[in-house]
């Protein structure tokens, strides 16, 4: 039987107000067990003022990286905003490591109001 319990040294990770691009929220994690520990990809939303970020506001993909799993660290933005298709937010990563290369699966959202025309798929993919 499988038995998960909640872990006491909760939350894993939290919005950091001196960072723009995820002062808001960080939540919806996609992790990696990697050889000396764990890579997590999470959707942030940053401060929405516009004159601290050319994306405020927006969703946006971050990584962070774990020796034990539990306490994160080394916080980068991997992946935002860039051409139409994606300008209102990227989010909700899914994120493999195959042969040697990372594939993160996110969406992409277009327009607004939301709609089968302006919520896409997208693909980033490094080494």
């Amino acid at each position: 039987m499988f038995v998960i319990r909640r872990e006491q040294n909760n939350p894993i990770l939290a919005p950091r107000r001196e960072r723009p691009w995820e002062a808001v929220a960080t939540y919806n994690p996609s992790a990696v067990k990697m050889k000396n520990g764990v890579r997590i990809f999470y959707r942030a939303i940053g401060n929405p003022d516009a004159l601290q970020s050319p994306h405020a506001g927006l969703s946006s993909i971050g990584t962070a990286f774990a020796d034990d799993g539990i306490h994160f660290h080394s916080r980068q933005q991997v992946i935002h905003s860039q051409e139409e298709w994606d300008r209102f937010g990227c989010e909700d990563p899914r994120v493999t490591f195959f042969e040697g290369r990372w594939y993160c699966f996110y969406t992409a959202l277009g327009g607004y109001p939301f709609g089968p025309e302006n919520i896409k798929v997208a693909v980033a993919v490094g080494d």
